[in-house]
């Protein structure tokens, strides 16, 4: 392609890999705004179309008129991969040279792919003109879950394909890099070798022999730094940045020896992980027979402003919790409405969402935007506004959903980077937000070691508030205060929390039987005629 009297040539030159493919979709979009007036092409490979179409985002089209490759770029019969040839694998390149109707540099149509782990495996296995060998840039989100999981041993096919070398030009088909037989016209291939094994006094002009460099960028809130792990990506002269920590010191700086000092000190060694400075946490002490009542007073607590996250450490737990919470709150708003004839608030169940692999990737999608677009009027229910999202840990690595102001942990995460990946759903960017933690009986010990591992956030701070923002006493020796909860708040809902649960057993049988849908909103029928005996009085007299 031409722009500006320069040839555009498409090179697949950097390659960002991410766990998830709502994470991978977010980041695309970033892309897709960060390129607009230039000539880069952003791809997107996770899976949400069919296999074909996504070949054809990635690849030049092979119905081009100019193109000799539409009877042979698709045709099941080229040669593939072969993964059982382990021999080959081993002792040799495990990318065996393109068709010959493909050429040796690949027919990319994007200069950055974003894509997730699995599906990058298929298009170097199934996908001819897709190569690697021009890559510049391997950027990895979420490094330290990407290196957990070996996603079809992702990475060392990585390192492999980028290290592919072509094969030399006069093994390549005229058609690409010489001039036709006829010498009218002359079609470039360019070709990338990280390190030519030509001979230095070559006179081919068709090579460039200089060594082409490949940058590997790992971004994570809890790095691991475990060198088995780290090994398996082949860094070279690796640096390693913290930007909780940006201020460096020096031999010549004074030193304080102060026991206060050592102390803090061996702290700060202990402590793994960090929170951001602008994050306040708060714990609730609770039983497990009232914590779903406490949360829902958590819900409805005016000091806290959507939209608010809860973090439940399993997906039935999140899908059951999620249709409870629906039940309750909409007993809250009857209780309303009850009491004030002049409200027009309605009993939607859509306030309250569930975020989980339970659901398809489309309703994920279709949730993260209504949240992303989501109205700040919370006066106004009779929109398309989500006010809690109930979710799995899913939702806890690197997702970033404006208006986020409180993370409530259901469940106590059970590892210290989970606590801080959860807690970074808010206060992202300097802003502010709210952590609160429910403890349950006998939980202390595990809550007090899992945070013992994380520095920042609400240690020794906010104890000593004046004003009605929920702080109150200190009561371990964590220094974060405990949340005062509003009781009063889920009065209404005592009364019938009973019923609520049953009703809750009526709602998941009727998802098993078909009747209603996992993601499917409760309406009018499940409330119509549903009153407590106290209301059933109230509206005789």
């Amino acid at each position: 392609a031409a722009a500006g009297g320069r040839v555009v040539v498409r090179r697949l030159r950097a390659l960002v890999v991410l766990p998830s493919r709502d994470l991978a979709t977010q980041v695309y979009n970033v892309f897709e705004q960060y390129v607009k007036g230039s000539d880069l092409s952003v791809g997107l490979a996770i899976g949400q179309h069919d296999f074909k179409t996504e070949q054809r985002s990635l690849i030049l089209d092979p119905s081009l008129p100019t193109s000799s490759l539409s009877a042979s770029l698709f045709d099941k019969s080229q040669p593939r991969f072969d993964k059982d040839n382990l021999l080959t694998t081993i002792l040799g390149n495990p990318y065996p040279a393109p068709p010959p109707a493909v050429p040796a540099g690949g027919l990319s149509a994007v200069d950055i792919l974003v894509c997730t782990p699995g599906r990058l495996v298929d298009h170097l296995d199934n996908t001819p003109g897709f190569t690697l060998q021009h890559l510049r840039f391997l950027i990895m989100d979420e490094a330290d879950r990407l290196l957990n999981q070996s996603y079809q041993g992702w990475i060392g096919r990585v390192n492999a394909a980028a290290a592919y070398q072509p094969p030399p030009p006069a093994a390549r088909n005229k058609k690409y890099g010489e001039l036709n037989d006829d010498g009218t016209a002359y079609r470039i291939d360019p070709t990338t070798h990280r390190s030519s094994s030509l001979s230095p006094t070559t006179n081919d002009a068709n090579v460039l022999s200089r060594p082409v460099p490949f940058r590997k960028l790992l971004f994570s809130a809890t790095m691991t730094k475990d060198p088995q792990k780290l090994s398996a990506l082949g860094l070279v002269h690796p640096r390693y940045y913290n930007l909780h920590h940006l201020r460096t010191t020096t031999a010549d700086d004074d030193a304080d020896t102060s026991p206060n000092a050592a102390a803090a000190a061996q702290s700060a060694t202990r402590q793994q992980y960090s929170l951001p400075s602008t994050l306040k946490e708060y714990t609730l002490s609770c039983t497990a027979a009232h914590k779903p009542l406490l949360l829902l007073s958590l819900l409805l607590d005016d000091r806290l402003p959507s939209l608010k996250v809860v973090f439940t450490s399993r997906v039935e737990t999140a899908h059951r919790l999620t249709r409870l919470l629906q039940i309750m709150y909409a007993h809250v708003l009857k209780h309303r409405r009850h009491n004030d004839t002049t409200t027009t608030t309605s009993l939607s169940s859509s306030l309250i969402a569930e975020y989980s692999s339970s659901l398809t990737q489309n309703q994920r999608s279709s949730l993260l935007r209504r949240a992303k677009t989501a109205g700040n009027d919370n006066d106004n229910v009779n929109d398309n506004r989500i006010e809690v999202i109930v979710c799995t840990d899913g939702l806890s690595r690197g997702m970033d959903i404006d208006g986020v102001n409180t993370v409530i942990n259901y469940d106590v995460p059970r590892y210290a980077k989970t606590l801080v990946h959860r807690c970074g759903r808010t206060a992202r960017a300097g802003r502010t937000g709210v952590a609160l933690s429910l403890v349950k009986d006998g939980q202390e010990r595990l809550w007090r070691r899992v945070r013992g591992l994380v520095s920042g956030g609400g240690y020794r701070r906010h104890c000593n508030d004046d004003n009605d923002d929920g702080g109150g006493a200190v009561k371990n020796d964590m220094a974060i205060p405990e949340w005062n909860a509003r009781k009063g708040l889920v009065k209404g809902v005592l009364k019938v929390y009973g019923e609520c649960l049953e009703m809750l057993k009526d709602v998941l049988e009727a998802e098993r039987s078909g009747e209603l849908g996992v993601a499917e909103e409760l309406g009018p029928e499940w409330w119509d005629g549903d009153q407590s005996e106290e209301e059933k009085e109230e509206e005789g007299c």
